[in-house]
């Protein structure tokens, strides 16, 4: 602190509560109004900084609190390799020293080779210079956040997305905004409405010129704004395909088989539910959706290799048997409904031989040719609060490798930390979905999802999941479990297949391995969730 008062006028608190700082804010009046600095207020450990935005939301909004420090830069790991040559992070204990804090110091915004977090760019978002707003008339107000200079070195453009895809784009003039400044901005709007279901302005600015600290066309700042639903025509009618028409029923060993069109499908008459999916003879799904509560710990949910984390998520998870959960069957249903035949299975679910903990139920059935809804219901027992997740696993076939989806993205974001995310169709593969943590932990994940689909590598075969409300989901090469026994980047081998996470709830990332637990609105408090999904097979 260099403003030449006593260090003393100034609050410098670490890891406080939002409400405690927004009980100081209020506090502070007259001669005894002080600055608040937050010398540490976020944890980068791991897959973190969860809360990141509502952090800012106050440095923005209440008086005094001017901000704070990250903990920290980067991760404190050094680069060895295993015997064959494979390379890896290693951290505390790993030079057969005592004590050591194991990967406590791997608590950074990048990599020890300097290569940047998913987290990083949430904080480049919440930092950016540049605010735009929509106004009356669908103007954009733009504001220059910052003190000493105008917005004349960037150049910006907006960029139309109806239902996720971009249809029109344009340059905004943005020269003449002084530091602190703000100018409503017009653009130009399709002469006719546009059929669709959703629409949103992506509005950027580039470095028109090097900076010191990056190269000319950087993206500086961005901010997407979701557009009135008048802005819009309804969509025409979509062509439903014909009705499913089941031409084979047989019954063999406790399974049966049943083809419907190009589907083939297995059920499990002894363990219930779908046993495995074909579509035109290739294999789909491998195994039987599973309920799926648990999530690879990240360092905010307890340490892995840390004692005394009984009392944080990961124990308690840990007590509830989450990641050995197991269904029982305990009631199958097959009949014919107004709209054609239907599979029902319900189930019990524990991982500690306490088969109230979960019921959950799903229904299957064929809504039209090459196609197969699912409608999943759980409810969660009373001593079941506060959980990782509440979703189902889906373990396809190798070779789904491409990837693209409606929702948030195109980088990992979770509830608590979806800034650096806009809402697009975004395309990607399978394997670029890892993120490769020193301690391997959850990762992956993209929330407010409408679908997702999978292609086949070779087959060219497609897989579209709807979701007739938002979803999460994650797709990886490694199974939940994988992350979890994992210590080190090494000890993870991608598989060939793909599993799929599909969750109705997720929890927030907090900031809880040095800082506060997950705020709150981010953790999981109700006790019953559904999905409704619709595999459509091309």
């Amino acid at each position: 602190y260099t403003g030449g008062e006593r260090v003393t006028d100034i609050i410098c608190p670490m890891y406080p509560d939002l409400q405690v700082m927004r009980e100081w804010a209020s506090a502070q009046h007259g001669d005894l109004k002080r600055p608040m600095i937050l010398c540490e207020y976020s944890h980068a450990m791991g897959n973190s900084n969860g809360g990141l935005a509502d952090y800012y939301k106050l440095f923005e909004s209440a008086d005094g609190i001017q901000g704070g420090f990250i903990w920290e830069w980067i991760d404190h790991g050094i680069k060895q390799s295993t015997p064959d040559g494979q390379a890896y992070w290693a951290y505390g204990g790993d030079f057969g020293e005592t004590p050591h804090d194991a990967n406590f110091v791997c608590d950074g915004l990048i990599w020890p080779n300097r290569q940047p977090h998913p987290a990083l760019f949430e904080l480049k978002k919440l930092a950016q210079p540049v605010n735009v707003r929509l106004r009356p008339g669908l103007q954009l107000e733009v504001t220059n956040k910052q003190y000493f200079r105008s917005l004349d070195w960037l150049a910006a453009t907006w960029e139309l997305l109806i239902d996720g895809q971009p249809v029109a784009t344009g340059s905004l003039g943005c020269k003449g905004i002084q530091a602190g400044q703000r100018q409503t901005l017009g653009w130009k709007r399709p002469r006719r409405a546009l059929a669709g279901r959703e629409a949103s302005l992506l509005i950027r600015f580039y470095a028109k010129e090097a900076q010191s600290w990056c190269a000319a066309n950087h993206l500086v700042a961005w901010e997407q704004l979701s557009l009135p639903s008048s802005f819009l025509k309804s969509p025409a009618k979509e062509i439903q395909p014909p009705p499913a028409t089941i031409e084979l029923v047989e019954q063999a060993e406790g399974k049966t088989s049943v083809q419907a069109s190009h589907l083939r499908f297995n059920l499990d008459e002894e363990k219930g539910g779908l046993a495995s999916l074909f579509y035109k003879e290739h294999p789909i799904l491998l195994a039987p959706p599973a309920l799926n509560l648990w999530r690879a710990p990240v360092d905010n949910d307890g340490l892995k290799l840390w004692t005394g984390q009984e009392n944080k998520p990961l124990g308690r998870w840990r007590a509830l048997g989450l990641d050995k959960l197991e269904s029982r069957l305990i009631k199958a249903f097959s009949g014919q409904t107004g709209k054609g035949r239907s599979w029902s299975w319900s189930y019990e679910a524990s991982g500690r031989q306490q088969w109230d903990d979960v019921s959950w139920s799903y229904r299957l059935s064929l809504p039209h040719e090459d196609a197969l809804r699912f409608q999943v219901k759980m409810t969660l027992g009373a001593s079941l609060q506060d959980l990782p997740r509440v979703g189902l696993l889906f373990r396809l076939a190798p070779g789904f490798e491409d990837l693209s989806w409606l929702g948030f993205g195109p980088g990992e974001n979770y509830p608590d930390r979806q800034a650096a995310a806009w809402r697009a169709v975004h395309q990607s593969t399978v394997g670029k979905q890892y993120v490769p943590y020193i301690m391997p932990q959850e990762n992956g994940l993209k929330t407010e999802t409408a679908w997702i689909k999978l292609r086949h590598a070779k087959t060219r075969q497609q897989v579209r999941l709807d979701a007739k409300q938002p979803m999460s989901f994650s797709a990886l090469h490694y199974h939940p479990m994988d992350f979890t026994r994992a210590l080190h980047t090494t000890d993870l081998q991608p598989r060939k297949e793909t599993f799929l996470c599909v969750d109705a709830a997720h929890r927030g990332l907090g900031t809880g391995s040095c800082g506060p637990d997950t705020f709150e609105p981010y953790r999981i408090g109700k006790r019953q969730f559904s999905l409704d999904l619709t595999w459509g097979l091309s």
